[in-house]
């Protein structure tokens, strides 16, 4: 009987330690798996825009705001090419008008060439004459035919009186180039409304200088032919020649009539 009992106890304390030890397994496991449940929180990111549940806010268009500052570029952009001056005859900008406008001569734009060709040819007559102008020696006596020809300057009041007129001719022909330039017109321009006044420009003025007279006190007459037209402005020496050929006249070109009459109203 001492026997059974002490089995059955043993038996007893065995299933109890087994239990205990089932119990103490249980609770290692619950125990990572909540570790592991709360590392997985901790490693999950955020949830993104693109992956929420919550339905996208929208974002208000600007079109109109847009519309406008391309309207007021667009505005601007044709305001400033307005704006700038144009190269064609007869243009109009907003404050000058070109009324006439004509290339000049050839020879009157190669001027300056033509006066440094004069002084050269001035120059080198004038040397040839003054030391290479001689005369032959009359014969001595006791000369033969065949012995050389003697030759001596000629007398000093003939030598600078022919140097002298050659230089005065070269400085009249650099004078009347000079003279003939400053008196071609080339461009007549309306100043603004304002002032009712014009600015009268020659082939010697630089772009954008010149005489600003009032139209109504300049005179004019005809030229040599249908071709000119003879200016004379006030308080200036002189007149002026104005050529219809060629010429533009308030935008408009073609023959000398036609330039004559559309010239005649600012006149």
């Amino acid at each position: 009987m001492q026997r059974l009992a002490t089995a059955r106890l043993s038996g007893l304390g065995l299933s109890k330690y087994a239990a205990r030890t089932t119990n103490s397994l249980a609770v290692v496991v619950l125990v990572r798996r909540a570790s592991d449940l709360s590392r997985a929180r901790h490693m999950r990111s955020p949830p993104t825009p693109t992956t929420s549940t919550e339905p996208p806010s929208r974002i208000p268009k600007t079109s109109d705001g847009t519309h406008l500052n391309s309207a007021a570029d667009n505005a601007a952009r044709e305001t400033i090419a307005a704006a700038q001056p144009s190269d064609e005859p007869g243009s109009q900008t907003g404050k000058e008008e070109i009324l006439y406008e004509r290339s000049p001569s050839w020879w009157i734009k190669w001027v300056w060439v033509l006066i440094g060709m004069d002084i050269i040819w001035s120059g080198n007559f004038a040397e040839f004459i003054w030391n290479r102008w001689t005369r032959q020696v009359s014969d001595k006596k006791g000369q033969g035919p065949n012995d050389d020809v003697e030759w001596k300057p000629r007398p000093m009041w003939q030598r600078a009186g022919l140097t002298l007129l050659v230089l005065a001719g070269g400085t009249g022909i650099a004078l009347a180039l000079l003279l003939a330039q400053a008196r071609t017109i080339t461009r007549i321009i309306r100043l603004p409304r304002a002032s009712n006044q014009v600015r009268v420009e020659t082939a010697r003025n630089w772009h954008g200088k010149g005489r600003v007279v009032d139209p109504a006190d300049i005179t004019a007459r005809n030229g040599r032919d249908d071709t000119e037209l003879i200016i004379k402005l006030p308080h200036s020496r002189g007149e002026f020649l104005l050529g219809l050929d060629g010429a533009y006249v308030r935008g408009t070109t073609g023959d000398a009539s036609q330039v004559r009459s559309v010239l005649a109203p600012p006149f």
